[in-house]
């Protein structure tokens, strides 16, 4: 659809052109002066279409039809949104177009998407909401930490779908507004740890899960996933002390992404010395693109044994490799 659209395109600026090419042949047809002017002069052209109109008729006609074309292509491209941009920055890339100008089409695409659809979009294109006074945190009038013992189906049948979920291994973590509840065995709750509250005691290894990820290389797991709504995150807590890692920067409505995904994965599993980890961004707009200055995805850093980043963001596995063999 993006090829398409893309194809559409060029071909509305196409005909705007022989459009006008028409416009000044028919001037020079009437007199070289009007040629000339016509040539040289841009108002000037409207001034012969309204003068002669029975001679430039045929090309307005044509230039009001290849401006048809432009404009319902521009409107498609706002009603679809991310999703369609994201494969039609990703063959631009491919066509060797340089990084600065697939950048400056990708600013102005969401920019002119942001204005037609931010009061729609549930804020995903418009300001963010101010947050809500704080009140006491409390599930069906009790203290959250009743939760503990529970089982995650009960969590999530009573709070919901949480906004974020990280896993390690077993361990999971649920993240809510303002709660965040942790799972040792992947099936019951074994720690809630609620906004703004004082902590109870010692907290549990597994909360590691909230961005500090520092355990020794050889028990953290091939492959692990940060889905935390696209906030921030921590590199030093992420990278693998004595192992290679792979940062991943992905999202759900991302076609290439998920071509990429699973290759990245099966590096992970069957090279010892490689660990990666899934950054979902959510959309373009969220703190951890801003932060790592993510201009398209998927986007593969590389990082070597001491947690220094080895070349730049990568999208072609070819490339990914050659940094994973320098990293080593």
């Amino acid at each position: 659809m993006a090829i398409l659209m893309g194809v559409l395109l060029l071909v509305g600026w196409i005909v705007l052109m022989v459009g006008g090419i028409m416009l000044i042949v028919a001037a020079f047809r009437h007199s070289v002066v009007w040629g000339l002017c016509v040539l040289f002069l841009g108002p000037a052209g409207l001034i012969f279409l309204i003068m002669h109109w029975e001679e430039a008729k045929p090309a307005f006609r044509i230039q009001m039809l290849g401006l048809l074309i432009f404009i319902g292509c521009v409107g498609l491209l706002a009603l679809q949104g991310p999703t369609m941009m994201q494969p039609l920055l990703q063959k631009l890339a491919e066509t060797g177009l340089s990084e600065k100008h697939t950048a400056a089409f990708q600013k102005l695409a969401l920019e002119t998407m942001g204005e037609e659809m931010g009061g729609e979009m549930d804020g995903e294109w418009g300001e963010d909401v101010p947050p809500e006074p704080a009140q006491p945190v409390q599930v069906d009038g009790k203290d959250p930490k009743s939760l503990e013992g529970a089982t995650l189906a009960e969590v999530r049948e009573k709070l919901g779908r949480p906004k974020g979920e990280m896993k390690s291994g077993r361990e999971l973590c649920l993240l809510y507004d303002k709660l965040t509840v942790f799972s040792a065995d992947g099936e019951t709750v074994s720690h809630v740890e609620v906004e703004g509250a004082a902590p109870r005691g010692k907290k549990p290894a597994h909360t590691a899960l909230a961005g500090q990820v520092g355990a020794a290389g050889d028990n953290v797991p091939s492959v692990q996933m940060i889905s935390n709504g696209g906030q921030r995150v921590n590199m030093k807590s992420i990278t693998v002390p004595g192992k290679v890692t792979l940062v991943d920067f992905y999202a759900d409505w991302c076609g290439p992404c998920k071509i990429m995904g699973p290759k990245l994965e099966q590096i992970a599993r069957t090279d010892p010395d490689v660990k990666l980890c899934k950054i979902d961004v959510v959309n373009w707009d969220t703190p951890v693109v801003a932060q790592y200055k993510i201009r398209s995805i998927p986007h593969v850093q590389v990082y070597d044994r001491n947690g220094t980043p080895v070349g730049s963001g990568a999208a072609r596995l070819d490339e990914i490799k050659q940094n994973i063999s320098r990293a080593k």
